[in-house]
């Protein structure tokens, strides 16, 4: 499983960490990687995953937006997604059911986030000192067409694709 970043690995990486951890998945270092926020930064961070001696057959995006440049790159490689790989975002922007194929998103109630994150905010205008107290913002899987078990053929013809996304001249890993 590779790990998609914006910039750092905050709270939503710690949990999905942890999560792996408890289902007896290791992540590994190599596959975790710190993106950016736009479509481009995950489509060539996507190519620096399948790059790497053990590419993953599943790819976690911190945002919808990195997961759509994912998809895009893989498509340019000549990935069928999800056959030869998984792809899932977060947030569930509504282009996220209009992808090819559609793509499977942790949903967040940004309505409920918005109005946790304005509570704190005059709380703390009221009391500059006070504790906050975190909040769990409720959250759903959306599952759509973009993830699947990983089929036994699909890592020979990843082997394959990932000879495609090799680094150039300037060290840039691209499709």
């Amino acid at each position: 499983i590779g790990y998609i970043a914006s910039d750092g690995l905050d709270d939503v990486f710690r949990e999905f960490r942890d999560e792996l951890v408890r289902l007896g998945v290791t992540l590994s270092e190599a596959g975790i990687i710190r993106a950016g926020h736009t479509p481009s930064d995950g489509a060539r961070v996507l190519c620096e995953l399948l790059a790497q001696p053990e590419p993953p057959t599943a790819v976690f995006t911190r945002t919808d937006g990195l997961a759509f440049g994912a998809l895009g790159a893989a498509h340019r490689l000549g990935l069928r997604i999800p056959e030869d790989l998984s792809i899932v975002g977060q947030d569930d922007v509504s282009f996220a059911k209009l992808t090819e194929p559609p793509l499977t998103t942790v949903r967040v109630d940004c309505v409920k986030l918005a109005g946790l994150a304005a509570g704190i905010l005059f709380a703390l205008l009221d009391e500059p000192n006070a504790r906050t107290e975190p909040q769990v913002v409720p959250t759903e899987l959306v599952v759509r067409d973009s993830v699947s078990a990983p089929r036994p053929w699909a890592l020979a013809y990843r082997e394959s694709v990932r000879l495609v996304a090799v680094r150039g001249a300037d060290g840039q890993v691209t499709a």
